[in-house]
């Protein structure tokens, strides 16, 4: 070993470090570089960062300073830590550093090529990567390969709670020669992750410093940008179904939400807005009769009228798209043009649009500009795991579209799949096509958390899956519960399925689903400005227990969740009624209580048994000493917010502050004019003075701002409230 050191120490002394634009390049393969908030180890290729659309648009770059010590250590240190080679060891070895500390003991690359070894001191978990059906039960992984496809989704990324991020980049090869995935894996090797690259070429691999989940989550999105604020509209309930009938079942459904004080926000359609059928069985010439851009005369007979009369209803209104075309015309039009994707297998054979190519994008949008001036609000794009950027190259189409149509407004799409970087446009997903089952049900959480520390931002599901037959009444309550505290609610139903909608089950499910609909909306505000935080401070809305709370039990749960950083999300996910919620230790005089009451659990866990079973209408919903809460009044629509003053309410037991962000909720102001177009009101909660101050900064000042706040503290001694006051700029309310 002596030997090895000594023989490594007289190479690294010879080897070459050159000062790169924004690094240093160490020999004739490897570059050592800054990155936003991390380093770029690049392989392989030049000094500049490999091209993908993963990669952020703001190519700022923090201060850093190049070392180069005659020793053979050479490197880059910056505020968040150092990457430098390791003059120590055998062989070629680099190491990460923050705070005197090795976060990674070793990156290496032991084969000579592209795949490199990551090693830590002790033993690690692995979080973040995605996945599928059969990783959601769980948290942490031990390796993944990177892809697409209908409920699945992994990307080339970890966290370690070993102290650091690891983000990987490939060359960018071919679309359609790699289909549903990107040609990269990693699996655990001992206490470490070793790192696949199954093409040649060349490979960027980022390290990111990241002590905690929040910070692996901040880094990552520095480095992939993070994901847009949606519009308002769009943290509210979603009317969807395969099966729309007529114009007349279209009016007497959305009546039938709004005449019923059943909350809704948009309706979403199926094959059947655009469609007389389906193209499931068409080969590759498509057929002569069959419309890719049109309406559905069946369903939309009269276009223009129908959706305003749906906005004047105030719904959105929202239709499929799919990634192909099934007109003979079109399509041998977009042969010749060369804008055809090969797929040479499967219901979609060489029928799917190549959206790399900018002008296949202008020409999709020259198709589909009409919807926007007809009034068509957003898109739900379904089949697209034709590669693995096909969803972020189709949503860029859609981006470019909406931008000549109206600049101004902001971009929402749901999709069946997402990779690093398209949360940024505005893109959210979905957890594709699940089983109406008690098992299913209980995956989705794990999508929300593993997906959301993967980068995509926003994830709702089918709420009561999207399965043939009848879902079990139960369990269609129990999903409402789950998704409830998920970025949206949004039902789905298959075409022969009994659609979703509540109104259409026993009265007292209808009235279980209703109530958590209520109180989905009676978060809205508090839920907004969470996305703006994500927005702003790259930190994710949904968050699992093991981000704040350490313990085996935590590592792996899935079963309830934190939604920001102070309530605690345990739907009942079991049929019955039988669940168990698990309640962390907390320091000093902090306590949980039941949401919205002042009642403080005393145990360090609550159970749902046979014997004592949870309510239909019960929902888990537990909160932290130290919150600070802005709870709107009970709405039926985003749309009337504020709807009279806004109850901040506290829960007493520790200091805590809150910061509430206002905007119009439909413009992109907020990403360029922030101090113009956002209002961000800080409330400070002073446990010992029982005070709640405020100072609010920015200039915003539409109708639809808050005018009049009032206090409502829990304690264990019970529910205390101020009368409503006017927000000024700065204020204070004691209790």
């Amino acid at each position: 070993m002596l030997a090895a050191t000594v023989a490594w120490s007289l190479a690294a002394a010879a080897l070459p470090c050159v000062p790169t634009p924004s690094g240093i390049r160490v020999g004739d393969r490897y570059e050592v570089a800054v990155a936003r908030s991390g380093f770029r180890l690049g392989v392989g290729h030049g000094n500049a960062p490999l091209a993908s659309p993963m990669l952020s648009q703001n190519a700022t770059l923090p201060p850093f300073t190049r070392l180069t010590g005659g020793n053979g250590t050479c490197g880059v240190t910056a505020a968040f830590g150092t990457l430098s080679v390791d003059p120590s060891a055998p062989g070629l070895q680099f190491v990460l550093t923050r705070d005197g500390k090795a976060a990674v003991t070793s990156v290496a690359f032991p084969d000579g090529d592209l795949n490199a070894v990551f090693t830590v001191d002790g033993a690690a978990k692995y979080y973040g990567t995605g996945g599928g059906d059969g990783e959601m039960a769980t948290l942490t992984t031990e390796g993944r390969a990177t892809a697409v496809g209908n409920r699945l989704t992994s990307v080339p990324y970890y966290h370690c709670n070993a102290g650091y991020s690891a983000f990987v980049v490939v060359e960018e090869w071919p679309a359609g020669d790699s289909p549903y995935a990107y040609p990269v894996s990693w699996g655990k090797q001992g206490a470490g992750a070793k790192w696949t690259v199954t093409q040649r070429g060349s490979v960027d691999y980022y390290v990111l410093p990241a002590a905690t989940f929040d910070e692996g989550s901040q880094a990552y999105w520095d480095v992939t940008d993070p994901p847009a604020v949606l519009p308002k509209y769009a943290f509210g309930y979603f009317a969807a179904r395969w099966g729309w009938e007529s114009p007349e079942y279209i009016t007497s459904t959305l009546k039938s939400f709004k005449e019923g004080g059943y909350p809704i926000d948009a309706m979403i359609m199926d094959f059947e807005w655009f469609a007389v059928g389906n193209d499931y069985l068409f080969t590759p010439l498509g057929s002569p009769t069959y419309n890719d851009f049109s309406y559905n005369a069946k369903t939309l007979p009269r276009p223009l009228d129908q959706l305003r009369e749906i906005h004047g209803m105030g719904i959105e209104f929202g239709g499929i798209r799919k990634p192909r075309l099934g007109n003979s015309g079109l399509l041998l039009n977009a042969n010749l043009n060369g804008w055809i994707l090969p797929t040479p297998v499967g219901p979609y054979w060489n029928r799917c649009m190549n959206f790399t190519k900018p002008d296949l994008r202008r020409w999709y949008n020259e198709q589909m500009n009409h919807y926007l001036a007809d009034g068509v609000d957003f898109w739900w794009n379904d089949e697209g795991e034709l590669s693995y950027f096909m969803f972020h190259y189709w949503n860029l189409a859609q981006v470019e579209g909406l931008a000549n149509h109206d600049a101004g407004r902001r971009f929402f799409s749901i999709n069946r799949a997402f990779s690093p970087g398209t949360p940024r446009y505005g893109a959210t997903v979905w957890t594709g096509d699940q089983a109406s089952t008690w098992e299913a049900l209980r995956l989705q959480p794990g999508y929300l958390l593993t997906w959301q520390l993967g980068g995509a931002g926003y994830v709702t599901c089918d709420i009561g899956g999207f399965s043939d037959g009848t879902v079990e009444e139960e369990l269609l309550v129990r999903w409402y519960q789950t998704a409830a505290f998920m970025s949206f609610m949004k039902v789905h139903s298959t075409l022969t399925a009994k659609p979703h909608f509540p109104f259409l089950w026993s009265k007292p499910a209808a009235e279980a689903m209703k109530a958590v609909t209520l109180l989905r909306y009676r978060l809205t505000m508090f839920l907004y400005s969470l996305a703006h935080k994500q927005y702003a401070r790259r930190i994710p809305m949904f968050r699992a227990m093991a981000a704040d709370f350490t313990g085996d039990q935590y590592d792996d749960m899935t079963s309830q969740w934190l939604v920001g950083s102070h309530v605690m999300a345990a739907p009942i996910m079991q049929e019955g009624g039988l669940g168990t919620v698990v309640f962390p230790a907390l320091a000093g005089t902090e306590r949980w209580y039941e949401f919205n009451s002042s009642a403080v659990i005393s145990t360090p866990t609550v159970s749902y048994t046979k014997a004592n079973p949870a309510a239909l209408t019960t929902i888990p919903v537990y909160v932290r000493s130290g919150a600070v809460l802005p709870i709107n009044a009970e709405v039926t629509s985003t749309k009337a917010l504020p709807a009279g003053p806004l109850e901040i309410q506290v829960y007493t037991g520790a200091d805590g502050a809150f910061t509430l962000y206002e905007d119009d909720g439909r413009s992109n102001g907020y990403q360029y004019n922030a101090l113009s177009s956002v209002r961000a009101t800080t409330f400070t909660w002073n446990d010992a003075a029982r005070t709640l101050s405020w100072r609010r900064e920015g200039a915003y000042a539409g109708a639809d701002v808050v005018q009049h706040v009032f206090l409502a503290a829990f304690s264990p001694h019970g529910r205390n409230a101020t009368a409503p006051v006017a927000l000024t700029e700065t204020g204070v309310l004691k209790l």
